[in-house]
Protein backbone atom coordinates (compact mmCIF):
# COMPACT_ATOMS: atom_id res chain seq x y z
CA UNK A 1 0.00 0.00 0.00
CA UNK A 2 1.38 3.36 -1.05
CA UNK A 3 -0.20 6.36 0.70
CA UNK A 4 -0.56 9.20 -1.80
CA UNK A 5 -2.19 11.91 0.31
CA UNK A 6 -3.76 12.67 3.71
CA UNK A 7 -6.43 15.33 4.29
CA UNK A 8 -7.45 16.06 7.88
CA UNK A 9 -10.17 18.48 9.00
CA UNK A 10 -10.83 19.17 12.69
CA UNK A 11 -13.48 21.11 14.58
CA UNK A 12 -12.23 21.95 18.08
CA UNK A 13 -14.90 22.88 20.64
CA UNK A 14 -12.98 24.24 23.63
CA UNK A 15 -16.07 24.91 25.77
CA UNK A 16 -17.36 21.34 25.39
CA UNK A 17 -13.84 19.87 25.42
CA UNK A 18 -14.70 18.05 22.20
CA UNK A 19 -12.91 17.28 18.98
CA UNK A 20 -14.72 16.28 15.79
CA UNK A 21 -13.35 15.76 12.35
CA UNK A 22 -12.29 13.37 9.65
CA UNK A 23 -9.24 12.14 7.80
CA UNK A 24 -9.31 11.23 4.14
CA UNK A 25 -6.53 8.98 2.83
CA UNK A 26 -5.79 8.46 -0.84
CA UNK A 27 -3.83 5.26 -1.38
CA UNK A 28 -2.57 3.07 -4.18
CA UNK A 29 -3.03 -0.62 -3.43
CA UNK A 30 -0.47 -2.59 -5.44
CA UNK A 31 -1.99 -6.04 -4.86
CA UNK A 32 -5.33 -7.47 -3.74
CA UNK A 33 -6.02 -7.85 -0.03
CA UNK A 34 -8.94 -8.77 2.19
CA UNK A 35 -8.12 -6.16 4.85
CA UNK A 36 -6.83 -2.60 4.94
CA UNK A 37 -4.81 -1.93 8.09
CA UNK A 38 -4.03 1.47 9.64
CA UNK A 39 -2.50 2.57 12.94
CA UNK A 40 -4.84 4.56 15.20
CA UNK A 41 -5.02 5.68 18.80
CA UNK A 42 -7.61 4.13 21.10
CA UNK A 43 -8.11 7.58 22.69
CA UNK A 44 -10.32 8.69 19.78
CA UNK A 45 -13.67 7.32 18.61
CA UNK A 46 -14.48 6.30 15.03
CA UNK A 47 -18.10 6.74 13.95
CA UNK A 48 -17.75 5.24 10.48
CA UNK A 49 -15.27 4.34 7.77
CA UNK A 50 -16.00 4.87 4.09
CA UNK A 51 -13.95 3.47 1.20
CA UNK A 52 -14.73 4.97 -2.22
CA UNK A 53 -18.09 6.28 -0.94
CA UNK A 54 -19.16 2.90 0.52
CA UNK A 55 -19.49 2.38 4.26
CA UNK A 56 -17.19 -0.42 5.46
CA UNK A 57 -17.01 -2.76 8.42
CA UNK A 58 -14.06 -2.25 10.71
CA UNK A 59 -12.54 -3.47 13.94
CA UNK A 60 -10.44 -1.28 16.24
CA UNK A 61 -8.01 -3.47 18.16
CA UNK A 62 -4.89 -2.44 20.08
CA UNK A 63 -4.43 0.89 18.28
CA UNK A 64 -5.00 -0.59 14.82
CA UNK A 65 -7.97 -0.33 12.46
CA UNK A 66 -8.81 -3.41 10.40
CA UNK A 67 -11.13 -2.50 7.49
CA UNK A 68 -12.83 -5.38 5.71
CA UNK A 69 -15.04 -5.68 2.65
CA UNK A 70 -17.36 -8.45 1.43
CA UNK A 71 -14.94 -9.09 -1.44
CA UNK A 72 -11.19 -8.40 -1.45
CA UNK A 73 -9.87 -4.97 -2.30
CA UNK A 74 -8.28 -5.24 -5.73
CA UNK A 75 -5.12 -3.45 -6.85
CA UNK A 76 -6.36 0.11 -7.46
CA UNK A 77 -6.40 3.66 -6.10
CA UNK A 78 -8.79 4.11 -3.16
CA UNK A 79 -10.05 6.98 -1.04
CA UNK A 80 -10.57 5.99 2.61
Amino acid sequence: MDIQHYTTALDVDIEQKALNGYTEIELNLSSATGTLLFDFTHLLKIDKIVVDNKKQRFILKEDQIFITNKSPYTAAIYTV
